[in-house]
């Protein structure tokens, strides 16, 4: 059981890492036109809302 309580903050961290990345690949194919910045700053302020 241990083993388990100290995995599941590594899969929460790991899962917002690949929440992040999967928002900003979306943001850029949806927004060819746009910079890589502007794709960032949607992409945090989406993913500060929904964490």
């Amino acid at each position: 059981m241990v083993l388990s309580s100290e995995i599941i903050p590594v899969l929460l961290s790991l899962l917002s890492s690949l929440m992040f990345a999967a928002t900003f690949v979306l943001v850029k194919i949806g927004v060819n036109s746009s910079s890589t910045l502007a794709a960032l700053w949607v992409t945090l302020s989406t993913n500060v809302v929904f964490l």
